[in-house]
């Protein structure tokens, strides 16, 4: 007896679906991208792939992808090219009936109004009794409402956006700044020939209070 294959993933464009549109897939989507994004800047399009499954109340997110964007060094202020790339997995706890949901008006896009809901974390772990995942007092509180929409462009900018590094580093070549003190900024007052001006421009503000 021929075994039968398991059915793929719809594969769709990366675009908001409704929720309960993806629990009738029983494979879940699929998103196969190389595209930019509205929402970051970046040199080269974001290329990879996302996946995402309804279970019980609960939504299992997985994928990754990569892009370069420009960033400004800290120290020596030059441009530089920085590569991102995340790979992961990520379950999402989907409200239950008298759960608050958040959602901040202000960070959602217009187009969508009040049903796109945004998430920055999730309550995954074992289930408890009554089949839902329990929310601690101290975790996230953020989950997404069952029927309202899932964005999954918004989630790539999310985890391409924690991979952004806190310190803006050109390497190990990096020059460092031009002027280390203000001992060489010029007196204030008419610029003569002979004066030079600063060589780093983050001292400008501190020269025109001297």
């Amino acid at each position: 007896m021929e075994r039968r294959k398991p059915p793929a993933p719809e594969s769709l464009p990366l675009k908001p679906i409704s929720l309960q549109e993806l629990r009738l897939l029983p494979a879940g989507a699929h998103w196969a991208f190389d595209q930019h994004l509205a929402e970051i800047e970046t040199i080269s399009p974001v290329r990879g792939e996302l996946r995402a499954l309804w279970l019980a109340d609960g939504l299992q997110v997985s994928g990754d992808a990569s892009t370069s964007i420009s960033l400004r060094c800290d120290r020596c202020l030059a441009s530089f090219t920085h590569s991102l790339h995340f790979r992961c997995q990520e379950l999402i706890a989907l409200a239950a009936e008298g759960d608050e949901v958040l959602a901040p008006d202000s960070l959602m896009p217009e187009s969508l109004g009040s049903q796109l809901l945004h998430f920055s974390g999730s309550g995954a772990g074992d289930l408890d009794v009554t089949g839902h995942w329990p929310m601690e007092a101290d975790g996230p509180s953020e989950c997404l409402d069952p029927l309202g929409l899932f964005d999954p462009g918004h989630w790539i900018f999310e985890q391409l956006h924690l991979q952004l590094p806190c310190r803006n580093d050109c390497g190990a070549a990096c020059p460092g700044p031009a002027v280390w003190s203000t001992a060489e900024l010029p007196a204030a007052g008419p610029s003569s020939p002979s004066s030079e001006p600063p060589l780093d421009p983050r001292w400008a503000r501190l020269g025109q209070l001297r």
